[in-house]
């Protein structure tokens, strides 16, 4: 055997060799402890990548994590991602030990704190010790468990001190890029408006004043986000974002008046609106404001409008990418077709019978007016060269698509029966509902021309036209058409999973 031949000796690799293929090893075949265990060099390098991302779930975790961490300090620097769940209740014992436990995790560089309560977030806030050493986090991720701020004074929870915990605890972080924050309560608000509060709570006006952005000077991700199905509320425009980081690049907000202009952002790039974060006859002035701005994005239930729209289009100059999810995606193929599955139970009756209330009730809201409206402003945006996306666009040419599947589905339906009758009525009714918006090409494919003519005999004053343009005029008058040789057609098969 030559050397070229012979097997090489996985530990006279080089070691950055050897991480990699133990970080492809992790997490398949073996098991991360059986690699941790192949031998005294691939032990370090294991842990690395083992440690690297730590999530936990559950007390036991937490307690066992905290555990080896006491007993094996070197293991403490290689946690890099460390994604900390809330533990209810939330007694003195439980905010104990996480404090415990992230005092030993001080190089994180990314930290998620998901179904949070309020009093854990307290407990945080409130002792500095567990923080000192935490030179290196760069992400900060709070889901809470409860609101942050209480939109009713017979609620419990002080509104105020929730808000002075959560930015006392992120004034900790210098070295913070990115901040998101949002409430998993339905119904409340994920964070308050300083100016609405300052009235009952005067003390918060020098709380503000200070600009609590500003202890974050690396700050280039903010996200403001509420929670479910949040209702409307009165917010005035001043905001706590009065006081910005200059290095603030990527902004979404929700359920937070933006303001009056974006100019206190001066490396602003990319935003995102939700809803109630903007009035759409005024926000125009605002956003043209910032100087920087290439990317704007409108969330689901955003109020945009079609003067909106057209008045970025043309005005924004450094505008360069327009998302438009404001509108969701409607039902299509499978979803569409489960849609007419329920509504039909193998009748065709009660198909036709449900089919308007259901093209209806599926339609897109269409919150910009008309489909010309958008196609107008999506003709403007081409011209200018920018580039629009979104789920909105789905919503386009939607009722024709509709009518195409649903007279497909319907003729399937009839022949599922094997009854003449109802493959006449459903030629009939696609005719007299325009079914296929005035294309009745697709009727005469799935019915054939025997099946269209017998149609005819039977609803002539509604086919009439239909057969003048397939089969000429004279069957317009009643005339007679051979339908000998190989011209006749049977009715197609029409599979429910071909409908896309």
């Amino acid at each position: 055997m030559t050397d070229r031949d012979r097997p090489l000796s996985l530990l006279s690799l080089p070691d950055e060799l050897i991480e990699n293929i133990v970080d492809k090893a992790i997490g398949c075949h073996p098991t991360p402890i059986n690699t941790l265990l192949i031998c005294r060099r691939i032990l370090p390098l294991a842990h690395r990548i083992l440690y690297h991302t730590v999530v936990l779930r559950s007390s036991f975790q937490q307690r066992a994590l905290r555990a080896t961490l006491e007993r094996n300090p070197r293991l403490r620097p290689w946690i890099k991602i460390l994604v900390l769940h809330g533990i209810t209740p939330a007694t003195p014992e439980v905010c104990e030990r996480q404090r415990a436990l992230l005092s030993m995790a001080t190089s994180v560089e990314h930290l998620y704190l998901s179904e949070y309560s309020n009093v854990l977030l307290t407990a945080l806030a409130h002792d500095a010790t567990w923080s000192k050493g935490w030179t290196k986090l760069r992400t900060f991720r709070l889901r809470g468990l409860e609101p942050l701020y209480h939109t009713s004074p017979d609620e419990a929870g002080d509104p105020v001190k929730a808000v002075e915990d959560l930015w006392r605890l992120l004034g900790r972080f210098p070295t913070l890029q990115q901040v998101a924050i949002r409430s998993a309560a339905d119904g409340t608000s994920f964070f308050p408006t300083i100016a609405s509060t300052a009235a009952s709570f005067p003390s918060i006006h020098s709380f503000h004043a200070s600009g609590p952005l500003t202890m974050m000077p690396n700050l280039k991700v903010l996200s403001l986000s509420p929670a479910p199905r949040r209702r409307r509320l009165p917010i005035p425009p001043a905001s706590v974002l009065t006081k910005a980081s200059a290095t603030l690049s990527h902004l979404t907000i929700g359920h937070q008046h933006i303001g009056a202009n974006l100019q206190r952002f001066p490396a602003l790039t990319f935003l995102r609106l939700e809803p109630d974060s903007f009035d759409p006859d005024t926000v125009l002035p605002c956003l043209l404001s910032s100087a920087t701005l290439e990317e704007i994005v409108f969330g689901y239930g955003a109020p945009v409008s079609a003067a909106l729209l057209r008045g970025l289009v043309i005005h924004c100059a450094t505008l360069r990418r327009l998302t438009l999810d404001y509108d969701r995606s409607p039902a299509r193929g499978k979803a569409l077709q489960d849609l007419f599955v329920r509504l039909s139970v193998n009748n065709v009756d009660r198909f036709i019978d449900g089919l308007a209330e259901l093209r209806q009730r599926s339609r897109p809201r269409r919150t910009v007016g008309s489909e010309a409206d958008l196609r107008d402003i999506l003709s403007l945006a081409a011209d200018r060269k920018i580039d629009v996306t979104g789920s909105a666009l789905t919503c386009l040419d939607w009722e024709a698509y509709f009518d195409d599947k649903a007279a497909a589905y319907l003729v399937n339906l009839a022949r599922s029966t094997r009854d003449a009758d109802r493959i006449d009525a459903v030629g009939a009714t696609l005719v007299r509902n325009a079914l296929v918006n005035d294309q009745l090409g697709p009727i005469q494919q799935y019915l054939g021309r025997e099946g269209a003519l017998q149609a005819f005999q039977r609803h002539r004053p509604s086919l009439s036209a239909f057969f003048e343009s397939s089969f000429g005029p004279e069957t317009a008058t009643g005339g007679l058409v051979d339908l000998s040789g190989p011209s006749e057609r049977s009715v197609p098969s029409v599979p429910l999973e071909g409908i896309e």
